[in-house]
């Protein structure tokens, strides 16, 4: 297994608009947000770019925990890590903090990796 040397990236988030108040329509927004996006290190790591013609990814599998309710209109700062890329499959795992730093949700996902 290779661990990334650009393995971390770190954003922020917030929507633009409001959402409803539905906890689910929160999770799917976060879902969305976080799928594929945790597994970009990989590319890197193996000297590509996501969006290379040929390139391909796969999520195998995707997990959101919560250890708080996010309100995603205000700014939210995500941060994922590669944690290895091996035999075409890599492990990312992302962490979702509120302004003041709360840990609010944590990401993680498996995936296929294929180069051109």
């Amino acid at each position: 297994a290779t661990t990334p040397e650009q393995d971390h990236q770190s954003g922020w988030l917030r929507t633009t608009g409001p959402l409803p108040q539905d906890p689910v329509i929160h999770a799917a927004v976060l879902a969305y947000v976080t799928d594929m996006s945790i597994l970009e290190g990989a590319f890197r790591a193996l000297g590509s770019q996501r969006h290379a013609p040929g390139s391909r990814i796969l999520s195998l599998t995707h997990t959101l925990t919560w250890h708080a309710h996010p309100d995603l209109g205000e700014w939210h700062q995500f941060d994922s890590d590669v944690r290895a890329v091996a035999h075409g499959r890599t492990l990312g795992e992302g962490r979702i903090h509120d302004r003041n730093g709360q840990h609010v949700v944590t990401a993680s996902q498996v995936g296929l990796v294929r180069l051109a």
